[in-house]
Protein backbone atom coordinates (compact mmCIF):
# COMPACT_ATOMS: atom_id res chain seq x y z
CA UNK A 1 0.00 0.00 0.00
CA UNK A 2 3.26 2.69 -0.54
CA UNK A 3 2.21 5.53 -1.96
CA UNK A 4 -1.61 4.70 -1.13
CA UNK A 5 -3.96 7.57 -1.75
CA UNK A 6 -6.86 7.50 1.42
CA UNK A 7 -7.69 11.11 1.98
CA UNK A 8 -10.14 11.65 3.91
CA UNK A 9 -11.62 7.96 3.76
CA UNK A 10 -13.51 6.27 6.46
CA UNK A 11 -11.08 3.69 8.18
CA UNK A 12 -12.84 3.47 11.48
CA UNK A 13 -11.86 0.96 13.16
CA UNK A 14 -9.84 -0.54 10.83
CA UNK A 15 -6.53 -2.72 11.39
CA UNK A 16 -3.42 -1.63 9.65
CA UNK A 17 -1.51 -3.45 12.01
CA UNK A 18 2.15 -3.93 10.27
CA UNK A 19 0.91 -2.62 6.84
CA UNK A 20 3.52 -0.77 5.28
CA UNK A 21 1.81 2.92 4.36
CA UNK A 22 5.12 4.73 3.52
CA UNK A 23 4.51 7.97 2.01
CA UNK A 24 0.45 6.94 2.31
CA UNK A 25 -1.93 9.69 1.45
CA UNK A 26 -3.83 9.71 4.79
CA UNK A 27 -5.15 13.39 4.79
CA UNK A 28 -8.37 14.07 6.75
CA UNK A 29 -8.91 10.43 7.21
CA UNK A 30 -10.84 9.22 10.04
CA UNK A 31 -9.13 6.70 11.96
CA UNK A 32 -10.65 6.30 15.32
CA UNK A 33 -10.07 3.31 17.64
CA UNK A 34 -8.02 1.89 14.18
CA UNK A 35 -5.06 -0.25 15.16
CA UNK A 36 -2.13 0.46 13.15
CA UNK A 37 0.02 -1.06 15.51
CA UNK A 38 3.70 -1.97 13.94
CA UNK A 39 2.95 -0.12 11.04
CA UNK A 40 5.13 1.59 8.70
CA UNK A 41 4.23 4.72 7.83
CA UNK A 42 7.31 6.67 7.00
CA UNK A 43 6.91 10.32 5.64
CA UNK A 44 3.28 9.83 5.49
CA UNK A 45 0.42 12.61 5.15
CA UNK A 46 -1.95 12.51 8.03
CA UNK A 47 -2.55 16.05 8.13
CA UNK A 48 -5.77 17.12 10.11
CA UNK A 49 -6.07 12.77 10.65
CA UNK A 50 -8.30 11.83 13.36
CA UNK A 51 -6.96 9.13 15.26
CA UNK A 52 -8.80 9.40 18.30
CA UNK A 53 -7.80 5.78 20.81
CA UNK A 54 -5.36 4.53 17.51
CA UNK A 55 -3.32 1.78 18.56
CA UNK A 56 -0.46 2.79 17.50
CA UNK A 57 2.32 1.32 19.29
CA UNK A 58 5.41 0.62 17.75
CA UNK A 59 4.40 2.56 14.74
CA UNK A 60 7.08 4.02 12.16
CA UNK A 61 5.93 7.44 11.50
CA UNK A 62 9.56 9.01 11.09
CA UNK A 63 9.25 12.76 9.07
CA UNK A 64 5.56 11.90 8.69
CA UNK A 65 3.18 15.02 8.71
CA UNK A 66 0.45 14.93 11.64
CA UNK A 67 -0.23 18.50 12.08
CA UNK A 68 -3.29 19.45 12.75
CA UNK A 69 -4.54 15.89 13.46
CA UNK A 70 -6.41 14.58 17.09
CA UNK A 71 -4.60 11.64 18.34
CA UNK A 72 -6.25 12.21 21.98
CA UNK A 73 -6.13 8.81 24.22
CA UNK A 74 -3.84 7.38 21.08
CA UNK A 75 -1.69 4.77 22.48
CA UNK A 76 1.94 5.62 21.06
CA UNK A 77 4.35 3.26 23.28
CA UNK A 78 7.86 2.99 21.62
CA UNK A 79 6.75 5.06 18.35
CA UNK A 80 8.77 6.76 15.43
CA UNK A 81 8.30 9.96 15.64
CA UNK A 82 11.58 12.00 14.55
CA UNK A 83 11.13 14.61 12.58
CA UNK A 84 7.58 14.36 12.52
CA UNK A 85 5.61 17.75 12.12
CA UNK A 86 2.78 17.87 15.13
CA UNK A 87 2.10 21.31 15.00
CA UNK A 88 -1.20 21.70 16.38
CA UNK A 89 -1.76 18.48 17.20
CA UNK A 90 -3.88 17.17 19.89
CA UNK A 91 -2.64 14.73 21.72
CA UNK A 92 -4.27 15.13 25.05
CA UNK A 93 -4.43 11.47 27.36
CA UNK A 94 -1.56 10.49 24.61
CA UNK A 95 0.14 7.27 25.56
CA UNK A 96 3.34 8.12 24.67
CA UNK A 97 5.76 6.21 27.15
CA UNK A 98 9.22 5.28 25.58
CA UNK A 99 8.41 7.01 21.92
CA UNK A 100 11.26 8.72 19.58
CA UNK A 101 10.36 12.17 19.13
CA UNK A 102 14.07 13.59 18.02
CA UNK A 103 13.52 16.82 16.04
CA UNK A 104 9.64 16.73 16.04
CA UNK A 105 7.74 19.81 15.22
CA UNK A 106 5.11 20.02 18.20
CA UNK A 107 4.57 23.79 18.27
CA UNK A 108 1.45 24.74 19.82
CA UNK A 109 0.62 20.53 20.11
CA UNK A 110 -1.95 20.20 23.30
CA UNK A 111 -0.71 17.15 25.14
CA UNK A 112 -2.65 17.97 28.42
CA UNK A 113 -2.37 15.04 30.62
CA UNK A 114 -0.29 12.77 28.06
CA UNK A 115 1.90 10.07 29.29
CA UNK A 116 5.47 10.65 28.00
CA UNK A 117 8.04 8.84 30.33
CA UNK A 118 11.23 7.91 29.06
CA UNK A 119 10.44 9.73 25.80
CA UNK A 120 13.17 10.96 23.49
CA UNK A 121 12.69 14.63 22.72
CA UNK A 122 16.30 15.82 21.76
CA UNK A 123 15.87 18.82 19.56
CA UNK A 124 11.99 18.94 19.37
CA UNK A 125 10.16 22.11 19.05
CA UNK A 126 7.41 22.20 21.44
CA UNK A 127 7.07 25.77 21.70
CA UNK A 128 4.32 27.42 23.11
CA UNK A 129 2.83 23.52 23.63
CA UNK A 130 0.37 22.83 26.17
CA UNK A 131 1.78 20.15 28.22
CA UNK A 132 -0.33 20.92 32.04
CA UNK A 133 -0.33 17.62 34.31
CA UNK A 134 2.07 15.83 31.36
CA UNK A 135 3.89 12.82 32.77
CA UNK A 136 7.53 13.60 31.73
CA UNK A 137 9.27 11.32 33.96
CA UNK A 138 12.79 10.40 33.03
CA UNK A 139 12.67 12.06 29.70
CA UNK A 140 14.83 13.11 27.61
CA UNK A 141 14.66 17.05 26.57
CA UNK A 142 18.14 17.94 25.77
CA UNK A 143 17.72 21.03 23.76
CA UNK A 144 15.12 21.16 23.36
CA UNK A 145 12.71 24.05 22.63
CA UNK A 146 10.32 24.99 25.09
CA UNK A 147 9.99 28.10 24.83
CA UNK A 148 6.70 29.46 25.77
CA UNK A 149 5.60 26.40 26.75
CA UNK A 150 2.91 25.69 30.09
CA UNK A 151 3.91 23.18 32.28
CA UNK A 152 2.14 23.40 35.06
CA UNK A 153 1.38 20.57 37.34
CA UNK A 154 3.40 18.58 34.65
CA UNK A 155 5.81 15.68 35.93
CA UNK A 156 9.21 16.27 35.35
CA UNK A 157 10.99 13.95 37.70
CA UNK A 158 14.62 12.95 36.58
CA UNK A 159 13.81 14.74 33.27
CA UNK A 160 16.67 15.97 30.97
CA UNK A 161 16.42 19.72 30.60
CA UNK A 162 20.26 20.04 29.58
CA UNK A 163 20.37 23.23 27.08
CA UNK A 164 16.75 23.27 27.07
CA UNK A 165 15.35 26.73 25.30
CA UNK A 166 13.11 27.82 28.64
CA UNK A 167 12.21 31.18 28.23
CA UNK A 168 8.94 32.05 29.05
CA UNK A 169 7.92 28.63 30.02
CA UNK A 170 5.41 28.10 32.91
CA UNK A 171 6.38 25.72 35.61
CA UNK A 172 3.71 26.00 38.01
CA UNK A 173 3.19 23.02 40.30
CA UNK A 174 5.43 20.80 38.43
CA UNK A 175 7.59 18.54 39.57
CA UNK A 176 11.19 19.06 38.86
CA UNK A 177 12.53 16.53 41.58
CA UNK A 178 15.91 15.12 40.07
CA UNK A 179 15.62 17.31 36.82
CA UNK A 180 18.66 18.08 35.09
CA UNK A 181 18.65 21.44 34.26
CA UNK A 182 21.97 23.65 32.58
CA UNK A 183 20.77 26.94 30.82
CA UNK A 184 22.01 27.95 27.11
Amino acid sequence: MRNFNLANCDLVGADLSDADLTDANLNGADLIVSKLSGAKLVEAKLRKAVLIAALLGDADLHGADLSYADLSGAYLRGINLNDANLTFAKLTGAYLNGSKLCKAKLRKADLRGAKLCEADLRWADLSSTKLNGADLTAANLYATDLSGADLSGAKLYEADLRKADLRGTKFDGADLRETCVEMV
